[in-house]
């Protein structure tokens, strides 16, 4: 997930709705987290070259929806 920028910014955890002491844990764990990370670098949006070059040349014909 690196290369969108999302890398340690994205966090999915199970957690039951009987459980809402490891909800506020996670949370708030989750939130010292990102603001230890500070503001996320990628904020700029990419070119169509440069998202070709991350993600492949990719032909039409190679492409089924």
């Amino acid at each position: 997930m690196g290369f969108v920028g999302v890398e340690g910014r994205l966090h999915l955890e199970w957690i039951s709705s009987a459980e809402a002491q490891k909800f506020a844990d996670t949370i708030t764990n989750f939130t010292e987290k990102l603001q230890a990370m500070g503001p996320n670098q990628m904020n700029t949006m990419l070119t169509a070259s440069q998202a070709e070059s991350l993600l492949g040349n990719f032909e039409k014909d190679e492409i089924s929806l």
